[in-house]
């Protein structure tokens, strides 16, 4: 719990500092004083498909929370649990959170500071955190469609379930494409890939692609196809997990 409380301080002080020292740019590109405070967020909440370390169909549950305190400065905030029980023996537990701040430098550069966490005991890993810093440019940046491109370097400290530690500096190359079909309609594909520094040879790769179409105000449907690829697992894991989900989100 302690490590938990050091990472959450530190990313704050990190996403603090970063504002602080990228104020003046904003300030001398910025039109007009900027005033709004945006906050929004929603839940997930349905059935998943599990392939891969573990064979399995259960429920999942997720939510997100993003606040803007002006027009260059993001914070999102992201939980999502999967577990599963069959006759009583646990047959899913992976659980995935987040916390990113992100800096806009006009409309195109951007930085970010990020902290995640995961947990996935069927392939074998205990607890793993990822720190890491970088930056984002957007080549397409409108209304109905957002192509981003991310470059940064980070930390990444696991610890497997047969107690084993490893601590490894990675590079992070990422993208993504969001297409706004409607108001709260939208289909979405990410991109994320983690090579690591120190060893050479060992690569981790994770995707998601998301569509949301809404059905009331507030409320809508919801499916996401994620892969997550790790060329060197722990001994006796495979190398893909796989996770189809389908369910209602309720946002606000």
């Amino acid at each position: 719990m302690q490590g938990i409380t050091a990472r959450a301080i530190a990313f704050a002080a990190l996403s603090l500092s970063l504002s602080l020292s990228l104020s003046p740019f904003a300030v001398a590109h910025a039109q007009a004083p900027d005033t709004t405070h945006k906050f929004s967020g929603s839940g997930d909440f349905g059935f998943v498909n599990a392939a891969g370390n573990t064979e399995v169909t259960t429920l999942n549950v997720g939510e997100q929370l993003q606040y803007a305190p002006n027009k260059q400065l993001h914070f999102a905030q992201g939980l999502a649990i999967v577990y599963g029980r069959t006759d009583g023996v646990e047959s899913a537990s992976l659980w995935q959170g987040n916390l990113r701040g992100d800096r806009d430098l006009g409309n195109r550069w951007g930085a970010y500071a990020l902290l995640e966490f995961d947990r996935n005991t069927f392939a074998s890993i205990d607890r793993r955190f990822q720190e890491g810093i970088g930056a984002l440019y957007h080549p397409i940046r409108t209304k109905t469609d957002t192509l981003s491109a991310e470059l940064g370097v980070g930390l990444v400290e696991q610890r497997s379930t047969s107690n084993s530690s490893v601590t490894q500096p990675i590079a992070r190359i990422a993208g993504s494409y969001r297409r706004s079909f409607a108001p709260k309609a939208y289909g979405e594909e990410q991109l994320e890939i983690l090579p690591d520094l120190s060893v050479g040879r060992e690569l981790r790769i994770n995707s998601a692609t998301t569509v949301v179409a809404p059905l009331f105000k507030s409320v809508a449907l919801k499916a996401s196809y994620v892969v997550n690829f790790d060329n060197d697992p722990e001994p006796g894991r495979r190398k893909t997990d796989r996770f189809l989900t389908t369910g209602v989100q309720l946002s606000f």
